[in-house]
């Protein structure tokens, strides 16, 4: 089914649908499987949340990947904040052989439709946000005494 079939198709407004057609373009030319998107996760640690998409990357490699919108002016590139990296970590987290798992953000100019950019956050980009988040968790955990259950159910 080609783009413009899948965008008759779906309820959205008709001036949304040049944003929509650089999304579908970006997700035809870099996912080549979906395994679930919209997926809540939760983690023993005692937190949890919402992925935008689990995926295998065309490279056949798997992916989490996190959607932002920015408003990027004419002539301005996209910006990455590293605290993005953070949620993705933590989501990772709550997968099994998660290591393998790589991190993606993209970017859609809410501005003006244009082509997606984004960014595989590299591996000592993903150890770093790790290690930070771990150290955001334990802290967040002393503050509200929650002491996460062992594998055999005791605190």
């Amino acid at each position: 089914m080609s783009n413009e079939e899948i965008l008759s198709k779906l309820d959205i407004e008709k001036d949304l649908h040049p944003w929509m057609q650089h999304y579908l373009d970006w997700h035809t030319e870099n996912v080549k499987e979906v395994l679930a998107s919209e997926k809540i996760v939760v983690h023993p640690d005692g937190y949890a949340g919402t992925t935008d998409l689990y995926c295998v990357l065309a490279d056949g490699s798997r992916a989490l990947v996190d959607y932002k919108t920015q408003g990027v002016k004419d002539g301005n590139k996209p910006r990455f904040y590293d605290s993005w990296i953070y949620q993705l970590v933590a989501y990772r987290a709550c997968f099994e052989d998660y290591e393998d798992i790589k991190c993606v953000s993209v970017i859609l100019n809410s501005n003006k439709p244009e082509p997606l950019t984004h960014k595989v956050w590299s591996d000592e980009d993903v150890e770093r946000a790790e290690k930070v988040f771990g150290a955001a968790l334990t802290i967040w955990q002393n503050k509200k005494k929650y002491k996460p259950e062992n594998e055999n159910g005791d605190n």
